[in-house]
């Protein structure tokens, strides 16, 4: 029997949303007719799952059904508002291409900056340089401030020091967003590779056709619920006939 690496219990995640422009003069108005500016804003309701260690788990769903929310709260991002997960290693996340990088700084610089925050030693960065800057393409760019980047050649960089992590559990959201098709063709080397690893993995995308093909399993995710379970292919089948419908 596969073991169990994480658990999600009843998650809810609520957020507080103005509902009109915050000024002095709006809140003294919503105190006087006891009219609230803000509402409640559901972003999952009572959603629970397994994932097993080695799975390939897809989260899907239309913007807004709550992927990012989700992946957030297995990392322990945020805070559910009620639930809780159980699990004996924490998603290790690949999110915003900007996180743990200075514009200012070479990219020489970031690499050994984003290797810290994705747990590299200085050694481990050392033997990996030529390999991380190499994949990312960035030769002629070493000693080229951040800032003057594309956001594609900024997330080549990002992606390329975060695949040399040594954790085993790990988790994407939208992270090829601004590739271009060479370096998503690397990318997909790298997903095929991970299919055949012992690593555990959770990931959202709009590429269906990319969640397909390296993920074992897929939650269907909707208005904040979840809508179904199973096997990627024939739930992004079902996926598509909903959406399409509209």
């Amino acid at each position: 029997m596969s073991e169990t690496i994480l658990k999600a219990v009843d998650l809810s995640k609520c957020f507080k949303i103005y509902t009109q422009q915050r000024t002095l003069f709006r809140l003294s108005q919503s105190l006087i007719s006891k009219n609230p500016i803000k509402k409640e804003l559901w972003a999952l309701k009572n959603i629970s799952f397994e994932i097993s260690r080695g799975e390939k788990l897809a989260i899907l769903g239309a913007n807004g059904a709550g992927k990012t929310t989700l992946l957030r709260l297995l990392a322990e991002i945020l805070e559910p508002t009620s639930g809780h997960i159980e699990c004996c290693e924490l998603p290790h996340p690949l999110f915003k291409y900007g996180m743990g990088m200075n514009p200012i700084l070479p990219v020489i610089d970031n690499v050994y900056l984003l290797g810290a925050f994705h747990g590299l030693s200085v050694e481990e960065i050392n033997k990996k340089i030529d390999e991380i800057i190499s994949f990312a393409e960035l030769e002629p760019f070493l000693y080229v401030s951040l800032r003057s980047l594309s956001s594609g050649q900024k997330q080549r960089l990002l992606f390329s020091v975060f695949i040399q992590s040594h954790r085993s559990f790990l988790a994407f959201d939208e992270s090829t967003s601004a590739a271009d098709l060479r370096f998503k063709t690397a990318i997909g080397v790298y997903f095929d590779k991970l299919m055949n690893s012992s690593k555990t993995l959770i990931m959202t995308s709009h590429n269906l056709q990319f969640l397909s093909q390296h993920c074992t399993r897929a939650i269907w995710l909707e208005k904040g619920e979840i809508k179904e379970i199973g096997n990627p292919k024939a739930l992004i089948k079902d996926y598509k006939k909903y959406a399409l419908k509209w």
